[in-house]
């Protein structure tokens, strides 16, 4: 299915998250299960509501998108339940939507993932707001430490991924994979895993083809998701004449 991709708190303009990345994680814990035990709500967590990846993502569900791209790192998890409980409330959330989260390298351990996962199931309300969850490791590893110690980042994720068969068989998550794993790495991966990933999520698009990377992914079965594949809005992707002339109609 098409994918409704979220922001990086790097990527937003002045204005449109500072309410959402101002809140601590109990406040923002608090936003994805509905206010306070009290009952009562902080007008901090209904400012936070209204940031860009909670409009962004509320109006996909009304438009009938069923998958939704979000991660750790993008500190965004909470506003991506939030929507996705009102869009359930309004009656336009699809029983089949799916939330993509990943996993960040600060986590890349066998604990670090399942620590991982339980945020990360619980900020987006999975679950509880009717939806599935698939979850990545978001990088291969740390490149500066792989660079410095590539045996401990070769080890590092092979109990990372050893945690994400442990939440996969735990029920945690409906689906596991990666993301941005390159040929060596997912030729490394599909060496010592138990698990196949379900998924590689990788940059695709008509200057970034990387046939290889495909051709090791369909032949193992691994579903190939398209990371911007409009190329950041950058390289004039969007302004080649050769793409235009293919789009348009006949």
């Amino acid at each position: 299915p098409l994918v409704l991709g979220t922001c990086c708190p790097c990527e937003l303009t002045a204005g449109t998250g500072d309410e959402l990345l101002d809140l601590d994680d109990a406040a923002l814990d608090a936003l994805l299960l509905g206010g306070a035990a009290d009952g009562s709500v902080d007008t901090a967590q209904q400012s936070a509501v209204c940031d860009l990846t909670y409009a962004q993502v509320l109006a996909g569900a009304r438009a009938g998108f069923v998958a939704f791209d979000t991660a750790a790192h993008y500190e965004n998890e909470e506003s991506v339940g939030a929507a996705l409980r009102q869009a359930a409330t309004e009656g336009v959330l699809d029983e089949k939507s799916e939330v993509i989260s990943k996993v960040w390298v600060d986590r890349l351990s066998f604990d670090g993932v399942l620590q991982s996962a339980e945020r990360s199931a619980m900020r987006v309300g999975a679950r509880s707001n009717g939806v599935s969850l698939t979850l990545l490791l978001h990088f291969p590893g740390d490149p500066l430490a792989a660079l410095a110690a590539p045996e401990a980042s070769r080890r590092a994720r092979k109990d990372a991924w050893w945690g994400m068969e442990r939440c996969l068989d735990d029920g945690l998550v409906d689906r596991i994979g990666v993301a941005n794993f390159s040929v060596r790495h997912m030729n490394e991966l599909l060496g010592f895993a138990k698990i196949l990933p379900a998924v590689n999520q990788a940059e695709f698009h008509p200057y970034c083809a990387q046939e290889a990377l495909l051709k090791v992914c369909k032949e193992a079965g691994v579903e190939v998701q398209a990371a911007s594949p409009f190329a950041h809005g950058e390289l004039g992707l969007l302004r080649d004449e050769r793409l235009a002339r293919m789009a348009s109609p006949r």
